[in-house]
This record gives C-alpha cells, sequence and structure tokens, in this order.
C-alpha cells in the first residue's frame, strides 16, 4: 500500500512553462568574515527577474537563488552577474558571471502543421480619437424628453392678462356715517385720499398736513369734524371725483 501511494505521488520532473517561476542556482565558497552582495539578473523581452535574489549562508559557502520569470517558449541562454565580495578591510572582489541554459516550454497545446498560424496582435488602440456619437445620442435624448414638454405647455392657452384693480374710494356722504360712528382716523386718511385726487391739491397743501397731523395727534372730536367740513368743501368745489 505504501509502495502504491509512493507511485502515484511521485511525479517526473518537468521544464517550467511560460509564466513559471524559475529559480537559477548557484553555489560559492566565501572566506571567513567576507560579506556577499549579488547582482541581479538584467530583464531583455525574454525574460523578468521576480525580486532581488536570495543568499542563503551555508556552512562554508552561500546559496545565491534568483526568481526569473520567461515569457517565450524554447532554449534560452541566461546570463546571471557574478556576486560581489567585500572584507571588513574593505578589500572587494567581483566573480566572474555564469551562463545557464534553461528549456521553457509552451503553454499552448501542441497543434498539426497545418492547423492555422494564430493571428497577429493587434496594433493599441489610439485613445485620442474622438466620436460625435456620444453627443448625437444625447441630442436626440434631449429631443425627446423636451418635445412632449413643448406640445404640453402650447396646450395650456395664453396666459391670461393681468387686470389692474381701481381702487374706488368712500364718498362723503359714507364718511360722514363712518365719522359718526367713531372712526376718525379713517375717515381723516379717507378725506386726505380724496384731496390728493383734486387738481386743486398743490394750492391747498396746508389742509393735507392739517389732515395728516390729526391723523397721528392728540385731536378731538370736534376738530377732526371741522376738519373733514373744510375738505368736504375743498372737494366739492373742485367738483369731486377727477
Amino acid at each position: 500500500m505504501r509502495l502504491l501511494l509512493l507511485l502515484l505521488l511521485w511525479q517526473p520532473a518537468q521544464d517550467p512553462t511560460v509564466g513559471d517561476t524559475v529559480w537559477i542556482t548557484r553555489t560559492i565558497q566565501v572566506p571567513a568574515r567576507t560579506s556577499v552582495r549579488p547582482r541581479p539578473v538584467e530583464s531583455s523581452e525574454i525574460l523578468d527577474p521576480l525580486g532581488p535574489p536570495d543568499v542563503v549562508l551555508q556552512e562554508g559557502s552561500v546559496l545565491l537563488r534568483y526568481p526569473i520569470v520567461f515569457w517565450h517558449p524554447g532554449n534560452h541562454e541566461v546570463q546571471v552577474p557574478g556576486p560581489i565580495l567585500v572584507r571588513p578591510d574593505g578589500w572587494s572582489d567581483t566573480l566572474r558571471a555564469t551562463r545557464e541554459r534553461i528549456t521553457v516550454l509552451s503553454v499552448l497545446p501542441d497543434l498539426p502543421k497545418d492547423s492555422v498560424d494564430p493571428s497577429p496582435a493587434v496594433a493599441p488602440i489610439d485613445r485620442r480619437d474622438r466620436s460625435g456619437q456620444p453627443a448625437l445620442v444625447l441630442m436626440v435624448l434631449a429631443g425627446l424628453v423636451a418635445l412632449p414638454a413643448y406640445f404640453w405647455w402650447n396646450r395650456r392657452g395664453p396666459t391670461p392678462a393681468r387686470t389692474t384693480s381701481i381702487v374706488t374710494l368712500p364718498s362723503p356722504e359714507r364718511l360722514d356715517r363712518w365719522l359718526a360712528a367713531g372712526e376718525q382716523r379713517v375717515v381723516l386718511d379717507a378725506w386726505r385720499d380724496l384731496l390728493l385726487r383734486s387738481a386743486a391739491v398743490d394750492q391747498r397743501e396746508s389742509l393735507l398736513l392739517r389732515l395728516e397731523t390729526a391723523r397721528y395727534g392728540d385731536t378731538s372730536a370736534d376738530q377732526v369734524r371741522d376738519l373733514c367740513d373744510e375738505a368736504r368743501a375743498v372737494h366739492e368745489e373742485v367738483g369731486g371725483y377727477l
């Protein structure tokens, strides 16, 4: 049973495919008290480094691990730069570069020879192009909304003209009845308005002033009656309402 499980779990090592993380390793012997500064692998159209190299200390040596990803299938030769060794006294040395050959498989299935080749890559879309279609669509939508509102507004008919109301002042006989009822201030205001419509107002400014003073001052009922009689005489002199 254990042998069967081991056979099921064991899988033969396969070459990496495009997009897989490939670790390139290098072991170097390092003297005591010497630091190691690895240099990353340079990017190209075929590969890109996925990060800085890992440094793993071992007994009497240092293991360098370079994570790389390949973008094209095939047999590729990778040049790994040599690390820099630095001692505490300031001495430094750069080791020679090494070359590693990596086989990368394609993620696409093998196709027959008579199959159609993939189409070439499409050129990037120029985002600077401007189209008038969105503006045209917005104009059509605005028209669809505005037309019903236009017809509805026209169905309301013309706006009725505003009429100016004419204020009719009370007659002198009504003012006499109001005065008898004790509405002195209302009567004084009414006589003042009646005289303001008279053509002879400019010649009787003193009477208007006395009516205004009696309206807001301390005036007896007899004085108010005398002012009203004088205003009636002036009103009748100019012919009543104009």
